[in-house]
């Protein structure tokens, strides 16, 4: 969803424009709990643990030439805590539904240690239930465009696992998702990763939301 354009980002490292930075927390400590439950290695899908109401994300600091943006990348990645984004942004998903999400508030300094004015928040989404996605409709496949695609027959999430065990390098080329099961503008699925609702998408473009991939986006279907 965040874009890796230099000329939005001001970075060319493609990836992200801060980083957390623990030893300038004052409760560096709580950060290191938070980090022990959320990084890649440790994480459990079903095993949900939230920060306390009042964590805050207290030192991330941008790289040297990285641009301030209203959606923002960031690293160390945590699972779950998808992007910093700014009042702007957050201002609008104010105005949905996101049952399954939460804001932290984020201090961010610029490279030469200075604090970066105005608000900005770490959006933490929880992982949807996988009975969101539609297997039998959605599309899934091995290689590539130029090698050559071998399509899979998974009818579901136990077949996707089996698939994965096989060999992790699954593609998704279409995502169905069941409308019965969408309850939030949000949705953050353990197959096919972040999507976002017409209307939030809608909203953001017209505010000229910065720093995401809005006309290069996947597209999934409801049904």
């Amino acid at each position: 969803m965040t874009t890796s354009d230099p000329e939005i980002i001001g970075v060319k490292n493609g990836i992200y424009q801060c980083e957390i930075i623990p030893k300038s927390f004052l409760n560096s400590e709580a950060y290191n709990i938070l980090e022990s439950q959320f990084r890649f290695t440790s994480y459990e899908l079903n095993k949900y643990q939230a920060p306390a109401e009042n964590f805050e994300f207290e030192y991330v600091k941008f790289l040297k030439k990285a641009k301030v943006t209203d959606v923002i990348s960031y690293s160390p990645k945590l699972v779950e805590f998808q992007f910093i984004i700014s009042t702007k942004a957050k201002a609008v998903l104010d105005q949905l539904n996101l049952p399954n999400c939460r804001f932290y508030k984020t201090s961010l300094f610029d490279s030469r240690g200075d604090k970066v004015p105005n608000n900005f928040f770490m959006l933490q989404m929880t992982y949807s239930d996988v009975d969101v996605i539609n297997f039998r409709k959605s599309s899934f496949y091995r290689g590539s465009d130029i090698l050559g695609k071998k399509y899979l027959n998974i009818n579901n999430y136990q077949e996707f696992q089996q698939e994965k065990e096989i060999d992790a390098l699954i593609s998704v080329e279409h995502i169905s998702l069941k409308k019965e099961m969408i309850k939030s503008d949000l949705i953050l699925s353990p197959v096919g990763g972040l999507f976002a609702s017409e209307r939030l998408w809608d909203k953001w473009s017209d505010l000229r939301i910065t720093g995401i991939k809005v006309f290069e986006r996947q597209t999934a279907s409801v049904e």
